[in-house]
């Protein structure tokens, strides 16, 4: 079952994001994103954007890799090691997570869309340019 607003709102609240270092990016599969985080203690945030059973929150287990490394991990993991985590927030009281992260490459935005038809992360510049995203959909 699909988180609502009101529980991602609880989660972000929860998981107090703002300062983190982003230190891995593992893609499991082809609809779950894992970001290692370290703030003051490290932390595994799951992103699964499987269909009815979309969320976001902290996990203990171990995450296996993928086979073979994907597309959109791979831009993640060249972009985004060792970003860190300004700003955390729900847009509008929506599904939609947005994660602002100051880069060595300059400033980029990780939009986190957990509509359970239409799940996605969308990945922008600080001009809001879309630079990839985990799903290609018309």
């Amino acid at each position: 079952m699909s988180l609502n607003c009101t529980e991602i709102d609880k989660i972000l609240e929860e998981l107090d994001l703002e300062g983190s270092y982003i230190q891995k990016i593992v893609q499991s599969s082809y609809s779950v994103m894992v970001l290692h985080l370290y703030k003051n203690r490290p932390m595994n945030l799951l992103i699964c954007l499987e269909p009815g059973a979309c969320r976001l929150h902290e996990t203990r287990q171990k995450i296996p890799k993928f086979d073979k490394p994907l597309r959109f991990m791979e831009l993640l993991r060249s972009r985004l090691r060792g970003a860190k985590i300004t700003k955390a927030e729900q847009l509008n009281h929506d599904r939609i997570d947005k994660l602002a992260l100051e880069a060595a490459s300059g400033s980029l935005h990780l939009y986190i869309r957990l509509w359970s038809g239409a799940a996605n992360i969308i990945v922008t510049d600080e001009n809001l340019h879309i630079l990839d995203v985990f799903y290609r959909r018309p």
